[in-house]
């Protein structure tokens, strides 16, 4: 038989627990964590089995599990207490209200770098990530397939030309006052 978890595991997770970047980036997603059990009830060890495509969420279902986890032992055929691995999925989603961004250091600031090249036909020849201050943000190049046709060519000389595009996004949030 298989560990049981002691109590709810759904009031393990509360709303507080949501990574704030995952939250400022609006990512929600299911992720299944492999837990390990000991034959004491006590976790040993946690593995994402099925990522949520959100790093921070993956990972803080494991540090929370690991944390607050509590569980009766896996049972051989005998009724032994013996180790198993409990199969635990976990449904994020944003809260309602989002945590406050705290502006205490002077500022926020996000930054989103990347670079595409643009074929002489218009297409997307290759993308790149330069720099992403924010890990829950969604990679900037997923749209930009290898193929996929883009705004027009660019002409040098009034001839097409493989074009090189420098794309910068930031966001700076400071007190006002």
């Amino acid at each position: 038989m298989m560990p049981v978890p002691i109590g709810n595991p759904g009031t393990w997770i509360t709303a507080d627990d949501y990574p704030p970047e995952a939250v400022r980036a609006n990512r929600s997603g299911r992720v299944v964590a492999d837990v390990d059990v000991g034959s004491d009830g006590k976790v040993i060890s946690c593995k994402v089995s099925e990522s949520s495509g959100t790093t921070s969420l993956d990972l803080k279902t494991c540090e929370i599990v690991m944390e607050r986890g509590r569980f009766n032992p896996a049972t051989d055929l005998k009724g032994r207490p013996t180790a198993g691995t409990y199969h635990m999925p976990v449904n994020w989603l944003v809260p309602d209200s989002a945590p406050p961004i705290d502006l205490t250091s002077g500022k926020f600031e996000q930054v989103t770098e990347f670079e595409s090249v643009i074929g002489t036909d218009g297409n997307i020849v290759s993308c790149r990530v330069i720099t992403k201050s924010d890990a829950a943000q969604p990679d900037p190049c997923a749209k930009l397939v290898p193929g996929s046709p883009t705004y027009g060519t660019y002409v040098r000389n009034g001839q097409p030309s493989r074009t090189l595009v420098h794309y910068r996004y930031s966001a700076v949030a400071k007190p006002a006052d």
